[in-house]
């Protein structure tokens, strides 16, 4: 605000001191001090309240009584001159007022007009939030006025005034200092600055303070600036945590200085603190915070929480790990009934298993086949209960599963792991050493061990049976065959944990006798089972059964702990000794086998129905620690035979897959043969009760191309599936169209309910090699993974069979492969 002092004709000068008010929050930085000086005429008096700084002045006299006479007196001489030219002019016939041409050079001493002009952006001249130049319009003639940086800038323009006037960026057009040089425009306010002469008008023009240059003036000048010694504190500087009032609100480091800190921090004393936990830039709460739960980067996801530093999830969601958080692994396809479970290309995450899209049931999944100079073969699998499979079966001299070469002998025992995309998570290879022969003058016997079955436990551990000849390990002690000399086969039962490490191996035989396992599980509590067949007498634990001179033959089970402790047994006799059993077992413990023999021994069974007998079913109960024969059925035929291939069982029944030429009765009434091999599925309650039983023909087959290798899988919701091979130009139906091999050997899969109803059926592994070769392809097992997925394994042999992925070749003398599809 301009002020227009008229000009003091008598009394004294004094020095009127401003000094800087404690209390005043631009001050606070020490004691008072002098800021302002001013001199004045007349009677010591307190300028109008509209100059702020000068609340609170003191006066002093300045000089001596005789130095203000004489200013005085010099002052009124000055005044009489200029009434004299004044007068002058008057009678020449001029007007009264200068003329703007008119140069007046006095002292500026003896001026009668002081005016304090306004800054450009100081005060009332400075708004913010603008957009444009019109948004600004002072209503100030003189000024000029622009939109910058979203400020309104006023610049006044003297030479838009009249003679003899000035421009005050609030006020308008108004008289000034006349001056003819900078020198002129001198003052002692200092709330001005850049005083200096403007040559259009010849009046004194200046700006309010701003010594920061900041754009804001001080409060003292009638600004916004709580310290005009820093160009970073002004009211639209944001609050940062330093110990000032940035934005000059009265209060030092304000709310939003913690806010400057980052999310979670505090500002305290000018520096950020956090109380609790630095995550990158973000102070955290381990305990609460549902981004960074019990650890920097561990978020619990949409739709989780954190309590107590534990990510809790919601519903169907699962917590899957730092930077996943809660994730629905029902329906994610990435994360599909576990974490970190991801469906292929083609599938879907429904219920927490991948699924193939609709209409391509079942989908390829993946397809590893091992290739050696050996002839190697899988022949058996199991699935543990995280979803990795697990495989054993024969191989040569040396195999690669995916982790490195292992090197055996002759033929060998492998064990191997694999995630449920088939990648290698552990492999071993179990070499027996050959028998000295010694005293016979006879080279030593070739080794010849395989694996013929596996299952896990609840705990992921493996137990793997087999036979080897002569002497074998498996981590543990050797395990000794018979009598040097005579070759003879020994069952074996060796036990692993789910990294591969050995826990316990037992060896199954008894000299002079040819004993093999054939068949590994176990029920819920842990306990394992085995079964097979033996020559002569067994040694399974307990007492040895058998005869070691009747060689008729006879089929073993036997029971163990989880730690390899015996618990039962009890064998079988069979009028033959070229039987083979399948076998397994029930969630309660209920072992079942199911086989083929030459001719059954008089009264071992039942039941027989009318007529010559050569397929039979056992049924066994373990109550009370000892395992009794309680029943067994034998399937008679009227002419040519029936071969069961493959067993499975669960708490609800009994369930078998075999082919069969001719007429058969299970039960439900005859099932009968086209003019090749028919294939059959049954399902038997828990005491071989007939519950149903289907018929699948087969056409247009030579004998060799009759299906065969059939097994079966039973997966947790009760669904059966059915593989095996099929040679060229054969038909096979099982309910929803004909299957046909048109190239060679091919593979199939048809998926039932637990109630025979059929829900899918394809073909698979198609015979691409060229013409005239003798490519084969053999189907040795299938198990069902806790995610719906299935694997099959077994051997390509002499050409390249496509199994969804494109050609993959088997060796002259066989190599495993191990397949994954999804229904």
């Amino acid at each position: 605000m301009p002020v227009i002092h008229n000009p003091p004709w008598f009394g004294n000068q004094y020095r009127l001191v401003a000094k800087s008010d404690a209390n005043d929050p631009a001050y606070r930085r020490g004691a008072p001090t002098t800021i302002a000086t001013r001199t004045q005429t007349g009677a010591c008096s307190v300028p109008e309240a509209g100059e702020a700084l000068w609340r609170g002045v003191g006066c002093s006299l300045e000089g001596d009584r005789g130095e203000s006479s004489r200013r005085e007196t010099e002052m009124i001489r000055a005044t009489t001159l200029l009434l004299v030219s004044l007068f002058t002019i008057a009678c020449s016939g001029s007007s009264a007022t200068p003329d703007a041409s008119a140069r007046v050079d006095v002292p500026l001493a003896e001026a009668t007009v002081d005016v304090g002009v306004g800054d450009t952006a100081s005060g009332d001249a400075v708004s913010s939030g603008c957009t444009s130049n019109s948004q600004c319009d002072d209503n100030v003639a003189c000024t000029e006025d622009a939109c910058l940086d979203a400020t309104c800038r006023h610049t006044a323009v003297p030479a838009r005034c009249g003679a003899g006037q000035t421009c005050d960026v609030r006020l308008g057009c108004q008289a000034g200092r006349i001056c003819g040089r900078d020198a002129d425009c001198a003052d002692t306010d200092p709330c001005t600055m850049g005083e200096r002469c403007d040559t259009a008008s010849r009046v004194c023009v200046s700006e309010v303070l701003d010594g920061d240059g900041d754009g804001v003036p001080p409060r003292v000048c009638g600004g916004n600036d709580c310290d005009d010694g820093r160009p970073d504190v002004h009211p639209t500087t944001p609050e940062t945590c330093n110990g000032r009032d940035d934005n000059c609100d009265g209060t030092v480091d304000g709310p939003a200085a913690a806010t400057a800190c980052g999310m979670g921090f505090a500002c305290t004393s000018g520096v950020c603190t956090c109380a609790g936990t630095r995550c990158m830039t973000a102070c955290v709460d381990l305990q609460t915070a549902g981004d960074n739960c019990g650890a920097c980067g561990r978020s619990c996801g949409a739709s989780g929480m954190c309590v107590a530093g534990t990510c809790r999830c919601a519903g169907a969601m699962t917590d899957c790990g730092p930077g996943l958080g809660c994730i629905d692994t029902t329906s994610n396809p990435m994360h599909c009934g576990r974490c970190g479970n991801a469906c292929g290309s083609g599938t879907t995450c429904s219920t927490g298993a991948c699924r193939c899209a609709p209409g391509t049931s079942p989908c390829f999944g993946g397809v590893s086949v091992f290739a050696t100079s050996e002839p190697d073969e899988g022949l058996a699998l199991a699935v543990d209960p995280t979803g990795n499979v697990v495989a054993t079966g024969r191989t040569g001299n040396m195999v690669n599963f995916g982790s490195g070469a292992l090197t055996g002998r002759y033929t060998s025992v492998f064990a191997a792991s694999f995630s449920e995309t088939l990648s290698n998570r552990w492999s071993q290879v179990f070499a027996g050493d050959p028998g000295s022969r010694s005293g016979t003058g006879l080279p030593p016997f070739a080794t010849i061990g395989m694996g013929k079955g596996i299952a896990t436990d609840a705990a992921g551990n493996v137990y793997l049976g087999g036979s080897v000849r002569w002497r074998i390990g498996f981590g543990g002690m050797p395990l000794d065959g018979g009598p040097d000399g005579n070759g003879d086969l020994d069952g074996f039962i060796a036990s692993f944990d789910q990294s591969g490490a050995h826990r316990w191996s037992r060896r199954v035989g008894y000299d002079f006798s040819q004993d093999e396992v054939q068949g590994v599980g176990t029920d819920d509590a842990g306990n394992v089972y085995i079964a097979g067949v033996s020559s002569h007498a067994i040694n399974l634990g307990g007492d040895p059964l058998g005869s070691s001179s009747s060689g008729r033959g006879f089929a073993f089970v036997a029971s163990y702990t989880q730690a390899g402790v015996h618990r039962s047994q009890a064998i079988y006799r069979l009028q033959g000794r070229s039987a083979n059993v399948t076998f397994a077992v029930a969630g309660d413990g209920t072992p079942y086998l199911a086989g083929t023999v030459e001719s059954l021994a008089p009264g071992e069974l039942t039941v027989i129905p009318v007529g010559r007998s050569e397929g039979a079913t056992w049924y066994l109960r373990d109550p009370g620690g000892d395992l009794h024969g309680l029943g067994a059925v034998g399937f008679a035929n009227s002419m040519n035979y029936i071969s069961p291939t493959d067993i499975a069982a669960d708490r609800a029944g009994v369930y078998v897959v075999g082919s069969f030429r001719g007429t058969i009765d299970l039960g439900g009434g005859n099932l009968v043969s086209e003019s090749c091999a028919s294939i059959f599925l049954a399902a038997f309650s828990p005491r071989i009760e007939h519950r149903w039983s289907r018929r699948y023909a087969t056409t247009s087959c030579p004998i060799s191309g009759e299906p065969v290798g059939m097994r079966l899988a039973l997966d947790r919701a009760g669904n059966l599936y059915v593989v095996g091979t099929f040679g060229s130009s054969v038909q096979i139906d099982f309910g929803g169209g004909t299957l046909t091999s048109t190239a060679g050997d091919a593979a199939f899969l048809a998926a039932f309910t637990n109630t025979g109803t059929y829900r899918w059926a394809r073909s698979f592994a198609r015979n691409v090699s060229p013409t005239g070769s003798a490519a084969t392809i053999t189907i040795d097992d299938i198990a069902a993974g806790a995610t719906d997925s299935l694997y099959i394994t077994g051997a390509l042999t002499r050409g390249s069979f496509d199994f969804g992925s494109g050609p993959q070749v088997g060796a002259r003398d066989g190599d495993m492969f191990l397949a994954r599809y999804m229904p």
